[in-house]
């Protein structure tokens, strides 16, 4: 039988999100089933349509989950470490002009 590994990494813009999960996971489909085949026909458009709903279902559970303790912390030592050194924060339009945006 035919198989597919996929290995799923966080993004890092969600990695905060993320933290308490694992960071890659190995998922063993079987490319011969029929369900999967008919994704595999489908239009490129509508794989694209397809990911990103699958994508947007990620982003929704991940928001509806609340933050671990561990999590929190973590959040609240950044924005601490922030506060206190106020000069290491670069504005959004000197990131853009670093990068010629």
């Amino acid at each position: 039988m035919a198989s597919l590994n996929l290995l799923i990494e966080p993004i890092l813009e969600h990695a905060w999100r993320l933290e308490s999960m694992p960071h890659s996971v190995h998922l063993e489909i079987d490319v011969g089933s029929s369900d999967l085949q008919s994704l595999f026909s489908l239009s490129e458009a509508e794989r694209m349509e397809l990911a990103e709903e699958l994508w947007d279902s990620v982003a929704r559970d991940t928001e509806a989950r609340p933050l671990q303790p561990h999590e929190q912390a973590a959040i609240e030592q950044r924005r601490a470490e922030q506060r206190d050194d106020l000069d290491a924060l670069v504005s959004w339009d000197h990131v853009k002009a670093s990068l010629k945006l």
